[in-house]
């Protein structure tokens, strides 16, 4: 008797730790599409390019795994004029998914290899 109520016990804990884990792995993915959602809606494939690995900018995956999350909250927020990259921190919907947009372009770059070297905009392209 004593062994089955320590098996019952087991199954339990298994039981809810595959829960949580599912739980977290649900919460992640929900994340990750309100990111992909807001990426979209802001239109920021215009600059960075339809899978967001570079165009006319540099490409957001590679800037969010080989950057610190700080570089590219500033960057986001308070955008970077010199290069043509305007803040978005007047933008409530970027604001408020920041964190969604950042988990999926860092699981983006841990899926897929590095953008190759080339030129940094078309214009760089035709030299």
């Amino acid at each position: 008797m004593h062994n089955s109520m320590y098996g019952l016990a087991l199954l339990h804990v298994l039981a809810v730790c595959n829960h949580s884990a599912t739980a977290a792995d649900d919460q992640e993915a929900v994340l990750m599409n309100r990111g992909r959602a807001a990426l979209r809606d802001m239109d920021c494939a215009r600059c960075h390019g339809r899978d967001y690995r570079g165009w006319a900018a540099p490409s957001l995956i590679d800037a969010v795994r080989d950057g610190s999350r700080e570089r590219f909250e500033r960057y986001v927020l308070d955008g970077d004029i010199v290069r043509g990259m305007p803040g978005y921190r007047s933008q409530p919907r970027l604001v408020t998914d920041l964190d969604a947009i950042y988990l999926y372009l860092r699981m983006r770059g841990r899926q897929e290899p590095a953008s190759p070297p080339g030129p940094a905009t078309p214009r760089e392209a035709g030299r």
